[in-house]
């Protein structure tokens, strides 16, 4: 998980400042909390309470739709696939960043006993990122350079072929097991 921590950071233009990991051992276990705690700048660490299933529901909702949603409940055994899939990720984390908006959920009320739902204006989590100011203008550039320069059609033939070229290796090596 440590690596996989690296990674992200190495990814994001900005410091991190809290993770709120899985309550699994696999997310927060004494590696982690001493990679972390060791940082200048502490990074805050928050938990999930017990039996709270929506502590974690913008996770949940992302694993369903970016790993699920390709990948269905198939496990990912050998350090191959793993890094098949790390590799895919981050074609995929150029697509869903800059190319896919997304709606956030401002408000819910109740109209003639019928719940209604207010949505904010779809973004693309990156117009979101410059929205905040947080980047500084050669980050912000860069990035956009970078969205200028990819072509989402292809970066998503890519991430679909990609993922079915995956979806093999791990059937196989399914029906090897069974």
């Amino acid at each position: 998980m440590v690596d996989g921590f690296k990674r992200v950071e190495r990814r994001v233009p900005f410091p991190i400042r809290e993770i709120h990991p899985d309550n699994g051992s696999e997310f927060f276990n004494h590696h982690v909390v001493s990679y972390f705690g060791s940082k200048a700048m502490p990074v805050r660490l928050s938990r999930s309470r017990p039996f709270q299933k929506n502590d974690n529901r913008f996770v949940e909702q992302k694993n369903n739709t970016l790993v699920r949603a390709f990948f269905g409940s198939w496990r990912i055994d050998t350090r191959a696939q793993c890094s098949e899939l790390n590799d895919l990720y981050d074609q995929m984390w150029l697509y869903y960043n800059f190319f896919q908006p997304v709606q956030h959920l401002v408000a819910k009320e109740m109209i003639d006993g019928k719940l209604r739902r207010i949505w904010d204006e779809p973004k693309t989590p990156f117009d979101r990122l410059l929205a905040t100011g947080t980047l500084d203008q050669e980050e912000a550039h860069r990035f956009e350079e970078l969205r200028h320069r990819t072509n989402p059609r292809s970066l998503r033939r890519l991430i679909r072929d990609w993922s079915a070229t995956i979806w093999e290796t791990v059937a196989d090596t399914t029906e090897q097991v069974a």
